[in-house]
């Protein structure tokens, strides 16, 4: 966006070029870098949920029911409940009963969500 302002500022005055195109070029690269970092921050956190949901759905399938809370897998299905501890919103995975679902935030995106129903992850944005 401020890149895109800057290129506004450059039409209207064209003797600065030289000087927005340097600061455009710069919150370009920097908007460029945040949102890769988010992302790898994602996926990282998606790789970290993959114990926590292998063991609900063992949980499940051995209960024939979802457990209540993640405290309930420890110790018998999972050693600890890992944390998403990448994620710059929240570090702690949550977990809802109904539906059943494990989530966390995601910066800008809201709350990505895994769904244990349709097993799929999901976004609220």
């Amino acid at each position: 966006m401020a890149a895109l302002i800057m290129l506004v500022l450059f039409a209207l005055n064209r003797k600065s070029f030289p000087g927005i195109l340097h600061y455009a070029t710069i919150y370009a690269l920097l908007g460029i870098v945040t949102q890769a970092y988010l992302i790898f921050n994602w996926r990282v956190a998606e790789r970290r949920a993959t114990p926590i949901i292998r063991a609900v759905n063992t949980c499940q399938s051995q209960h024939n029911r979802y457990p209540k809370s993640l405290d309930e897998l420890v110790p018998q299905f999972i050693p600890a409940v890992q944390r998403a501890n990448y994620i710059p919103v929240g570090r702690r995975f949550g977990y809802s009963t109904d539906p059943p679902s494990l989530y966390f935030p995601v910066m800008f995106y809201g709350v990505a969500s895994y769904d244990f129903r349709t097993q799929r992850w999901l976004t609220n944005d």
